[in-house]
């Protein structure tokens, strides 16, 4: 879950990063109509995975927490069942 968690925050880095990129690309004046389309259809879908894993981090983390938490759980109850 760590990994994960890495994984999309690695992500999302790179889709705002990318998301610059295009939306400074879409001023060259010497785009056509056809690439200036794709780039802004590129562009939003970049949005829209951005929107996605911000949506996603927050539950990730929360799920990491609560693991975190019946870790510990567990080692406590491990430890007093040893002494």
């Amino acid at each position: 879950l760590e990994q994960l968690i890495v994984a999309r925050e690695s992500r999302l880095d790179y889709v705002r990063a990318q998301i610059v990129t295009t939306s400074t690309d879409q001023l060259d004046p010497t785009l056509t109509v056809a690439e200036r389309v794709d780039l802004i259809a590129y562009t939003q879908r970049l949005v829209e995975e951005k929107a996605r894993i911000e949506q996603e981090l927050p539950r990730l983390q929360a799920d990491l927490i609560r693991q975190h938490a019946q870790l510990n759980e567990m080692r406590q109850s491990l430890v007093s069942v040893v002494y």
